[in-house]
């Protein structure tokens, strides 16, 4: 089953895209942003957990604010913080590829107790 919502963040909502069973994990995808660019990694996910995907603000199906903030991999990663807090009943794990593990690295010291990075590709050499 797919289920698709929006999560309210300031000045703007974020759209996401869940489906699959079992524990939850966050695909965050690149620079790209969108919900639909990793459909093959999706399909290969939701036998074994139950993956969000989301498009990042300003990107696609989320707009960039209205008054338009700095995107800032702070702002992207305040907003990661906003979903895991909306969608997450437990500690969830968090998957990134290329710009993606940057917003989860930025967000992690102040939400460490809600998810366990699993960085797949070019995980940031400052996050720890």
């Amino acid at each position: 089953m797919v289920t698709t919502g929006t999560v309210p963040a300031p000045g703007t909502d974020l759209h996401y895209v869940m489906q699959g069973t079992g524990p939850l994990l966050f695909a965050m995808d690149g620079a790209g942003g969108d919900a639909r660019r990793i459909p093959g990694l999706v399909d290969r996910l939701t036998d074994s957990y139950t993956v969000v995907t989301y498009d990042r603000r300003g990107m696609s199906r989320s707009p960039a604010g209205d008054p338009v903030p700095p995107l800032t991999p702070r702002t992207h990663a305040d907003d990661l913080a906003l979903l895991l807090k909306s969608l997450a009943d437990e500690p969830a794990l968090v998957f990134g590829t290329s710009l993606g593990p940057r917003s989860g690295c930025t967000c992690w010291p102040a939400t460490r107790s809600w998810w366990t990075p699993w960085w797949r590709t070019n995980p940031p050499s400052s996050c720890s």
